[in-house]
C-alpha cells in the first residue's frame, strides 16, 4: 500500500495468506481507516514507486501475477505529469524493463480520460467506482490475473 498526497509515503506491506485472509483484510481496513486526505495529488510519483516495487516482486518470482491498483479521487497536480510518466515508462520498456499493468479506480474528481490512457498504456483497465461498487471492481480486476 502506497499512500500519496503531494508527497508519496513509504510503502506498507500487507501479507494475505490463504491460511489467514481475515487478518490481512483487518490490517488493510485498519490502515485505510487511518488515512487522512491532505495536500495535493501526486499520482505519477506514487506509480513510479509502485512500478519499482512491482518489478522487484517480478524479479523475485517471475511466475507471479503482479499488477498495480491505483485508487484516486483527484487529478494529478504534483510531481511528474502524465506525459513525463509515459515517456519514462516507454523508455524503461524499450530497455527491457517489464511492464506492470495498472488498474486505475476512479473516484471523485479523478480524470477518467487520463486514467483510461494510463490503463491502456500498461495493459490494464480503468474502472469508475462512482458507477460500480468496489467489491465488483476488485472482482473484475482479479479476473485479469
Amino acid at each position: 500500500l502506497i499512500p500519496f498526497s503531494d508527497r508519496v509515503s513509504p510503502p506498507t506491506h500487507v501479507q494475505l495468506t490463504a491460511s489467514d485472509v481475515q487478518a490481512g483484510r483487518a490490517q488493510i481496513s485498519a490502515y485505510a481507516d487511518s488515512l487522512e486526505a491532505n495536500g495535493g495529488t501526486s499520482i505519477y510519483e506514487a506509480l513510479t514507486l509502485a512500478q519499482q516495487q512491482a518489478r522487484t516482486e517480478l524479479r523475485a518470482d517471475p511466475e507471479r501475477f503482479v499488477s498495480i491498483v491505483l485508487l484516486t479521487d483527484g487529478a494529478n497536480n504534483a510531481g511528474r505529469d502524465h506525459q513525463q510518466f509515459v515517456r519514462e515508462l516507454e523508455a524503461e520498456t524499450k530497455a527491457g524493463t517489464p511492464l506492470v499493468r495498472v488498474f486505475p479506480i476512479i473516484f471523485g474528481e479523478a480524470q477518467p480520460s487520463e486514467m483510461e490512457a494510463l490503463a491502456l498504456l500498461t495493459g490494464g483497465r480503468a474502472f469508475d467506482a462512482r458507477k460500480a461498487p468496489l467489491p465488483v471492481v476488485f472482482k473484475e480486476i482479479r479476473g485479469y490475473q
